[in-house]
C-alpha cells in the first residue's frame, strides 16, 4: 500500500509532462501551418484569407471594354487552369446583353511533385490534393451590366469515392497456393475502383487567383498608340 502511494506522485508528474509536451506539439504545429499557409481559409463570407488579406468580390465588377476583348480575357486566363468543355461568348450592344458563361472539364488536381501546374493553389490545397484524389470543376459566369461587366468564379472540389483502400487485400485478385490451377484474365489488377465522386467545399483560394488575374488583364490595359503610315 505505502509503494503504491509513493507512486502517486511520479504518475501524476508523467501525466502532466505528457500533457505539456502534447501541447506544445499543437501550438508547434498550428504556428507552422500558419507560416506553411496550411491552414484552411473560413468559406462563410467572412472576407478574409488564410493569411488575412482581404478578400476580392465574387461576383466582382469589371471596367466597360469591348465585349470581345473581355470575353478573350476570360477564356484565356481559365485555359491556364483548366480544359474549357463548354462556352457562350458575352454580347454586349445598342440592342441587345447576353450573358457569357464558360464550364470546364473535371480535372484531377496537382499535388507538390507537380510544380508546374496551376490548379491547385500553395498551403492547404496543394497539401489535400497530394494525400487525396481531388478534381476540381471550374464555371465563370460574365453579366453585362450599366457599369461593365459582373465576373464570377466557381471552382468545385470534389473527393474521390472508392470502393477499397489504396493496396487493400479485401475483394481483390490474390494467388492460391494449394497447388490449384488458377487461370485469371490479364485485365484483373487488383486496384481499388472508383465508385463516384463526393462533393467537396468550394476551393476559395483558387478562385480568387483566377479572380485577380482576369482583373489585371482587364484593367491594367493601354490603348494602341496611334502610328503614321510612312510611304
Amino acid at each position: 500500500m505505502d509503494s503504491l502511494i509513493s507512486m502517486q506522485p511520479s504518475l501524476v508528474s508523467l501525466h502532466f509532462a505528457k500533457l505539456v509536451v502534447s501541447l506544445c506539439l499543437t501550438a508547434s504545429f498550428a504556428s507552422g501551418c500558419s507560416r506553411l499557409g496550411l491552414n484552411h481559409p473560413s468559406i462563410g463570407g467572412v472576407g478574409f484569407g488564410s493569411s488575412g488579406e482581404a478578400l476580392m468580390p465574387n461576383p466582382m465588377q469589371i471596367p466597360n471594354r469591348p465585349p470581345e476583348f473581355v470575353w478573350n480575357q476570360v477564356i484565356d486566363t481559365l485555359d491556364n487552369y483548366f480544359a474549357i468543355d463548354q462556352e457562350q461568348q458575352v454580347q454586349k450592344s445598342a440592342q441587345y446583353w447576353m450573358e457569357g458563361a464558360v464550364t470546364t472539364l473535371p480535372k484531377v488536381s496537382s499535388g507538390y511533385l507537380e510544380a508546374w501546374r496551376r490548379d491547385a493553389t500553395p498551403g492547404f490545397q496543394r497539401l489535400q490534393s497530394t494525400l487525396q484524389t481531388i478534381r476540381r470543376t471550374a464555371t465563370v459566369r460574365l453579366i453585362p451590366n450599366a457599369a461593365g461587366y459582373s465576373v464570377s468564379v466557381v471552382v468545385n472540389k470534389e473527393l474521390e469515392d472508392v470502393d477499397r483502400s489504396q493496396s487493400a487485400g479485401e475483394s481483390s485478385a490474390t494467388a492460391r497456393h494449394d497447388g490449384s490451377v488458377v487461370r485469371s484474365p490479364p485485365t484483373i489488377t487488383g486496384q481499388p475502383v472508383t465508385l463516384g465522386w463526393i462533393e467537396q467545399e468550394r476551393d476559395v483560394e483558387l478562385e480568387q487567383r483566377i479572380l485577380q488575374e482576369i482583373q489585371d488583364r482587364v484593367s491594367a490595359v493601354e490603348q494602341p498608340k496611334k502610328r503614321l503610315l510612312h510611304h
